[in-house]
C-alpha cells in the first residue's frame, strides 16, 4: 500500500471518534453508543428478530440480547414472540423510540457531514463506493477464513 499508516489504523481511529461522540449524545437518553445502530435498525425496519439484528450488525447473539434487554428496560423497544415460531423474539420500537428518532437521525447526518466536510459530491460518492467495496472485501476474507 506504500503508506506508514495502514487503512485499518484510519478506520479504527474513525470508529473510536464515532464511539466517543455517540457516547456523549446517547447518554442524554440513558443509552450506550453500542445501542445506537440497533435502535436505528429497528426504527427503519421494525419487528426483526434478535438473530437478524445480530447478523446484520455482525454481533454475537448475547451482545444483541443484552442491548435489546437494556433498550426494553428503558422503554425504547418491546419484544414479542413470533406468531409462527414462539422461540423467535421480534423486537419492536416503541413510541418513546419514535419520539427521539428525529434527534437520532440528526446525530447520524451531522456525523456524516462532519466526516465529509470539504468533500465535493463526487468525492462523497467515491468514498461511499470505496467503503462499500472495503466492507465487501472484509466479508469475503472472513468467509474464506471460516471455510478453511
Amino acid at each position: 500500500m506504500g503508506s506508514d499508516r495502514p487503512v485499518g489504523r484510519w478506520l479504527g481511529m474513525l470508529h473510536r471518534y464515532a464511539r466517543k461522540r455517540f457516547t456523549e449524545q446517547m447518554a442524554v437518553h440513558g443509552l450506550a453508543d453500542a445501542q445506537f445502530p440497533i435502535l436505528m435498525s429497528l426504527l427503519q425496519e421494525d419487528g426483526v428478530s434478535q438473530e437478524d439484528l445480530a447478523q446484520h450488525h455482525l454481533l454475537d447473539k448475547a451482545t444483541v440480547a443484552r442491548s435489546v434487554a437494556r433498550l426494553e428496560e428503558l422503554g425504547y423497544v418491546t419484544r414479542q414472540a413470533d406468531e409462527h415460531d414462539r422461540r423467535v423474539k421480534r423486537v419492536l420500537a416503541t413510541e418513546l423510540a419514535r419520539e427521539i428518532e428525529p434527534e437520532l437521525q440528526h446525530m447520524r447526518e451531522e456525523w456524516s457531514e462532519t466526516l465529509t466536510e470539504g468533500f465535493t459530491e463526487g468525492e462523497r460518492k467515491t468514498l461511499d463506493r470505496l467503503l462499500e467495496r472495503m466492507a465487501e472485501n472484509a466479508g469475503r476474507f472472513l468467509d474464506r477464513e471460516v471455510q478453511q
